[in-house]
């Protein structure tokens, strides 16, 4: 079990290293929100959590208090924006695996890849092998580059008239069930 969450924090740690977005920080400038690339995750982002000891009752609700506090404790200016938490639930019970990603970073597509290079990763590593990722495709650096080149060329300014065209802000009315302010509350 110690080997198993040892092999998955290592697993972690590289794919962290490997994609770009599983590093992101948000600032809050005088100008608006800058967004940059941390080099390396410098901040815990797994965890092992032992409930071999509790009834599967109190197991359960221990899992429950911990993920309840897995997203809220994501950090999007200082990280980590992934944690992870590996809870042993003793012998003869399958143990489980907490992923949380902030919602930036991460969507339906990207899930699927970053799990799949997660088991790849583990694999691996349990084998005694180098770790072999796909290569990376376009970075999500070198997007924001290409992205923020293709607006300052102007080619954006042709399309500006078509998407402010009239018929697109006369919109209807969205039906509600009943009259008063949208709020969380």
């Amino acid at each position: 079990s110690l080997a198993r969450a040892d092999l998955l924090e290592k697993s972690l740690g590289r794919l962290t290293e490997h994609h770009d977005a599983l590093r992101l920080r948000f600032k809050r400038e005088t100008q608006g929100w800058e967004q940059r690339i941390a080099a390396r995750e410098n901040q815990r982002v797994f965890e092992c959590v032992d409930l071999s000891s509790l009834t599967p009752e109190a197991q359960t609700a221990e899992i429950k208090r911990i993920t309840d506090e897995a997203q809220p404790s994501l950090h999007l200016s200082e990280g980590p924006i992934i944690r992870a938490v590996y809870f042993d639930l003793g012998a003869g019970r399958p143990h489980r695996l907490l992923i949380v990603i902030h919602h930036l970073a991460v969507d339906g597509v990207s899930w699927r890849i970053l799990l799949d290079d997660l088991r790849r990763t583990y694999e691996q590593l349990c084998r005694g092998e180098e770790v072999k990722l796909p290569p990376k495709t376009l970075s999500f650096k070198r997007w924001s580059e290409l992205l923020g080149s293709h607006v300052q060329s102007g080619a954006v300014h042709q399309e500006l008239e078509y998407w402010t065209a009239e018929p697109r802000w006369n919109v209807g009315q969205l039906p509600v069930d009943r009259v008063g302010d949208n709020t969380a509350g």
